[in-house]
């Protein structure tokens, strides 16, 4: 659970009682604020989360539907420490090290962590709105008195073994984790090198040719483990 509760403002619009409804229902814990001069012709209902704003109801849908309870910030002091032992640094400054940041755990949770991000594919590839909420929320925690335990440092190590994040641009991390995870999404059947290449490239017509080919042969199905 979050340490402090987060703050709905309301008015009274069927919005605002909507917003209370979806919070309530994913065991979500909020303050209800009625600011003075809010009536039902008002914006409608805003969340505060820490530095982040979510105005309207579909704002706090999106945030409500990446929540999960009884995970929030713990699982981010996980893998922030995770991170670091890779010398990784999570930095959400910008959307190149944003994209980097979702590549790394991603295939960090493909090696074995275990954090229940959730990854779907979007338009850069492997992408967890949950990821990206609660490190906004939670990216300054203190995780350096975090444990790890045997299967964390077996995912950092199989990790390791194939790829240096730390040292990979962004344009490499996406197209690492676009091979794994197209990969996985083709069990049925496996694909060749060539056809992999040219499923990424159809998929991500942007990354170089030569990166593709290079992952392809460093974490397809016919890489040596």
């Amino acid at each position: 659970m979050r340490d402090n509760p987060l703050l709905l403002l309301v008015d009274d619009s069927e919005e605002s009682t909507r917003a209370e409804k979806i919070l309530q229902a994913k065991g979500i814990k909020f303050l209800a604020v009625r600011p003075d001069g809010l009536t039902a012709s008002s914006p409608g209902p805003m969340l505060l989360s820490g530095h982040k704003r979510y105005l309207g109801i579909k704002q706090i849908e999106k945030f409500a539907g990446g929540f999960e309870p009884g995970h929030a910030g713990q699982r981010v002091k996980l893998t922030l420490r995770v991170l670091n032992e890779l010398s990784f640094k999570a930095d959400m400054s910008s959307f190149r090290e944003r994209l980097r940041v979702q590549k790394v755990v991603y295939l960090l949770e493909r090696f074995g962590l275990q954090t229940g991000w959730g990854f779907s594919w979007y338009i850069h590839g492997p992408y967890s709105p949950s990821l990206a909420h609660e490190l906004y929320d939670y990216g300054n925690v203190d995780f350096k008195r975090q444990e790890l335990g045997e299967r964390e440092r077996r995912a950092i190590t199989r990790l390791k073994e194939k790829l240096d994040p730390s040292a990979m641009t962004a344009p490499e991390l996406e197209a690492a984790a676009a091979v794994v995870y197209i990969t996985r999404a083709s069990q049925g059947s496996l694909l060749g090198e060539a056809q992999l290449v040219a499923r990424v490239r159809r998929e991500k017509p942007h990354l170089q040719e030569s990166i593709v080919r290079r992952y392809v042969k460093k974490l397809g199905p016919h890489s040596s483990n």
